[in-house]
């Protein structure tokens, strides 16, 4: 694209971006005005989105998962035309209302003192941030547990599953991990039970 139009449309995009009103839940402000570049942010319950129009005419667009600090959307274009440009805008909002409006399952990983659940649950949570799943997974030693925990599942490693029927009253679903999966720390297949358990 000729130059002079790119030169005119980045203002008028700016200007656009920023006179976005709140709605669905999320707020719109400018985060840099300067020679170098241009950046408006979009603000969700747990997601930050930014669009950035740089001086030489690409367009980066970003949401981030605030409490994780992970991109789940990253896409960085050359300016061609407006039509282009909304395009491309139309999805990022989706994909950001998609996100903000998604609920985060926190599934509770327990070990008799932590420890394998600790190594487990790391491993578990980096598979899960390769996918776009909901879940997210927290250890915790038997004796942390609580009658009230805000999580939504808690699974049992396979050797304190006898342990089940004293904390049967507790708010949340209980499962035990299967040895075959546990043992080998199969994360992917662990990652399927939990979606089949909690999706």
């Amino acid at each position: 694209m000729d130059s002079f139009f790119k030169d005119i449309y980045a203002p008028i995009i700016f200007k656009w971006l920023t006179y976005q009103q709140e709605h669905d839940g999320i707020k719109v402000s400018t985060i840099a005005n300067n020679d170098m570049y241009q950046s408006v942010g979009f603000y969700a319950h747990d997601y930050t989105g930014i669009i950035t129009l740089w001086h030489k005419g690409f367009v980066e667009e970003a949401i981030k998962r605030n409490s994780t600090s992970e991109y789940v959307f990253y896409l960085h274009y050359a300016f061609q035309t407006i039509p282009q440009f909304m395009k491309m805008y139309r999805e990022f909002y989706a994909s950001l209302i998609k996100h903000a409006k998604e609920r985060l399952y926190q599934s509770g990983i327990v070990c008799d003192g932590g420890f394998t659940a600790t190594i487990f649950s790391q491993m578990v949570n980096a598979a899960l941030s390769l996918t776009d799943a909901p879940l997210t997974t927290k250890p915790l030693a038997f004796y942390q547990l609580s009658p009230d925990s805000p999580l939504d599942a808690l699974y049992l490693a396979p050797q304190i599953a006898d342990k089940q029927t004293s904390i049967a009253h507790y708010s949340c679903p209980i499962y035990t991990i299967p040895p075959e999966i546990y043992g080998t720390k199969d994360t992917y297949a662990f990652i399927r039970l939990m979606e089949k358990d909690l999706l």
